[in-house]
């Protein structure tokens, strides 16, 4: 119940659709950086699209493990 929730929040949330975007172009933005500033970098092979597509599914993971479930009744 608790995965099918957060699993909602997420894919219709705005909140998480501009973290996702803001995450790529801060990668976008590294990757240009280094690709010009330091073209051997190690750094760039983790800065490719999947490497941050998988960071942004770690981090809404950790955020739904974390999730506490609440009931309240109408009017508290």
């Amino acid at each position: 119940m608790k995965f099918e929730i957060a699993e909602r929040i997420v894919t219709e949330s705005r909140q998480f659709l501009f973290l996702r975007l803001f995450m790529i172009q801060q990668a976008k933005k590294r990757r240009e950086h280094l690709e010009v500033n330091n073209p051997d970098s190690p750094l760039l092979s983790k800065l490719t699209p999947s490497a941050v597509g998988a960071e942004y599914k770690s981090i809404c993971f950790e955020l739904i493990n974390n999730l506490k479930m609440a009931h309240h009744e109408p009017g508290d």
